[in-house]
């Protein structure tokens, strides 16, 4: 009896020690959960998101994802992982990255092959610039082709029902378009650079159907179920209707004040707003961290391409930064009131995606980090500064991003994103930005984890700088911001001048003590040039990226009307100033002040010319 009772104790104690080591399993991943609950609750509240979504995977497995908030506030709809349809902007190009992969792969052909002859039957003829082109200069982005942005997109929120009127045209009608009218002019050498452009993507989209003889639309849709059971998606890009689906709207935060944002649907789809679910989503990230070895996600997940021995670089499909220490694969999305971002570490294999519907890029860098921080810990910091001795002051200067279109408006970000470098005894900063000394014309600020690499030719002359896989170009003195800023200075400073004189003056501006047309001439001009600087000043104060993608920056039109008129005043100006001049009442300083005005005028139209604010 003693004997059976004594098996039977024990029996007991081995069911509860394994129960309480099954609650020890288990426990660690609760919390875990609950722990990422807790920090996205306090990201979105600090940041006044209405709503996110965020899905993980590691090792092949979604181990989490959450839809947490509103998709739009004012009807109270919830986030939803199944229904929830979010557009994430530029993650289209890893997708055009992968089906061009595939694509290739069908084909049988090479990263090394050129691309000329596989361009769709609707090109007729491969321009000059893209015939030496390979396949991986495009899916790695060194074509040295620059971004383009002007007109890609139209205010207008799609629409999930398959019997709504299609605004959009199909992928090939708006690339035909594109490359009727676009240069593809490279602004560095192929090959050598790694440059982020659209331009690319949409190259790549062209290339699929080459290939494929399909529309864009159709082969990634087919893709997409056949690759990753991604249906809802799979179903968008064929106008299918979304059974309960709704459209995330977006939001502009101010003062805790959320504002919604005008819809938006991009024109080539290659490249700008893949629309997607959370739940479709998390079967692409068990894809990217499943650690596979097939040749596509190595491709994806491996460095193709650096610009120097210390940036990251890129994949065939993501850019390559550093995160709390860890090498991260990176493509990041977005359109207006609405921000994305897919991000994979290849080495604990972790695939994340995370979306929200907030303007505050800020957000997303924070988020990123807190839950990388808190599954993994910061890694140890791989770099260790040697500060060598340098001559900074041969660095020092205003420099342009390189990947701005010259073909479009968007040439103005060359001015709004210039940065200056100034030496100093304690480091070289760029911008606000403290960078000393690493290595051979290199330099690197810890705070920001970021390189600064200046290229220089055979002859040791600075070619570019590199910042965090930004390519830059030293800028010509006639084109630095401080130098074009004196110019409107002093344009506004002597419209004002005569504008005074006149005032002062005007009735001894009558020629000959009868004729009017000398003075009405030259304060019709004056008013014109006034009014054109106020609206460049206008522009200036609300330039927008999203603006110049919808190609609805109203000023510019206004832009245009005053410099045309701008023009035509120009001689007839001129000469009644020379007239003018002939009379003995106009003393010499006011000729001097409207001779001088006429000549800035002229520069500022030239300046307006330059950053095709008005062309013909």
């Amino acid at each position: 009896m003693k004997r059976y009772l004594a098996i039977t104790l024990i029996g007991i104690m081995i069911v509860i020690q394994s129960l309480a080591s099954f609650g020890d399993i288990d426990e660690p991943e609760a919390t875990l959960s609950d722990t990422l609950e807790k920090l996205i609750q306090v990201e979105m509240i600090q940041y006044g998101a209405p709503g996110v979504l965020v899905g993980i995977s590691q090792n092949g497995k979604t181990v989490y994802s959450t839809a947490m908030g509103y998709s739009d506030v004012s009807s109270k709809e919830a986030m939803n992982a199944h229904n929830t349809v979010v557009q994430t902007g530029s993650i289209s190009k890893t997708f055009t990255s992968y089906a061009l992969l595939r694509a290739m792969q069908q084909a049988g052909l090479k990263e090394s092959d050129k691309i000329e002859r596989y361009l769709p039957v609707y090109i007729k003829q491969a321009k000059e610039e893209l015939s030496e082109m390979t396949f991986g200069n495009v899916l790695a982005h060194t074509t040295g082709i620059t971004s383009v942005k002007e007109d890609t997109a139209i205010s207008q929120k799609p629409s999930l029902n398959p019997n709504a009127i299609k605004v959009i045209n199909p992928f090939s009608d708006e690339a035909l378009r594109f490359y009727d009218e676009y240069d593809f002019k490279p602004v560095i050498e192929a090959g050598n650079y790694s440059m982020y452009s659209n331009v690319n993507s949409v190259i790549a989209g062209m290339l699929i159907e080459g290939i494929t003889h399909e529309s864009y639309e159709s082969y990634l849709s087919n893709l997409l179920i056949q690759s990753f059971g991604m249906r809802t998606s799979a179903g968008i890009l064929l106008d299918h209707a979304v059974e309960g689906g709704h459209l995330i709207s977006g939001y502009n935060i101010f003062g805790g004040v959320q504002t919604k944002t005008r819809g938006y649907q991009a024109r080539l789809l290659p490249s700008d707003d893949f629309m997607t679910t959370l739940s479709d989503m998390n079967r692409f990230l068990d894809f990217l961290s499943d650690g596979s070895q097939s040749e596509i996600h190595e491709a994806l997940l491996t460095r193709q391409v650096q610009n120097d021995a210390l940036s990251y670089g890129r994949s065939n499909g993501f850019g390559i930064t550093s995160i709390m220490g860890y090498e991260v694969y990176l493509q990041d999305g977005g359109i207006p009131g609405i921000n994305a971002r897919l991000l994979v570490i290849p080495e604990k294999h972790f695939a994340m995606f995370l979306a929200y519907n907030a303007d505050s890029t800020a957000f997303r860098e924070s988020l990123t980090k807190k839950i990388i921080g808190q599954m993994f810990g910061e890694a140890e910091s791989k770099v260790t500064a040697n500060y060598d001795e340098a001559d900074l002051n041969r660095f020092i200067g205003a420099y342009t991003p390189m990947n701005a279109s010259d073909e479009t408006v968007e040439k103005l970000t060359q001015i709004i994103h210039q940065v200056r470098i100034v030496a100093k005894d304690d480091g070289l900063y760029i911008g606000k930005l403290k960078y000393e000394p690493y290595a051979q014309n290199s330099f690197y600020n810890e705070a920001e984890n970021k390189f600064a690499v200046f290229k220089v030719d055979d002859l040791g002359r600075l070619k570019y700088l590199i910042v965090d896989n930004t390519l830059y170009k030293r800028t010509p003195f006639y084109q630095s911001l401080i130098l074009e800023i004196a110019l409107l200075i002093m344009t506004a400073l002597f419209n004002l001048f005569s504008l005074m004189v006149m005032f002062t003056k005007w009735q001894d501006m009558r020629v000959n003590r009868i004729h009017d047309t000398p003075r009405a001439v030259i304060l019709v001009s004056t008013l014109v040039a006034s009014t054109l600087i106020g609206l460049i000043l206008y522009a200036a104060i609300n330039y927008n990226s999203w603006d110049v993608i919808f190609g609805s920056m109203a000023v510019n039109n206004w832009i245009k009307v005053f410099s045309i008129l701008g023009i035509v005043l120009i001689i007839p100006n001129w000469m009644m100033i020379q007239r003018g001049n002939e009379d003995f009442r106009w003393t010499g300083s006011m000729v001097f002040v409207f001779r001088v005005q006429e000549i800035l005028n002229i520069l500022l139209l030239i300046w307006l010319w330059r950053y095709n604010l008005w062309t013909f």
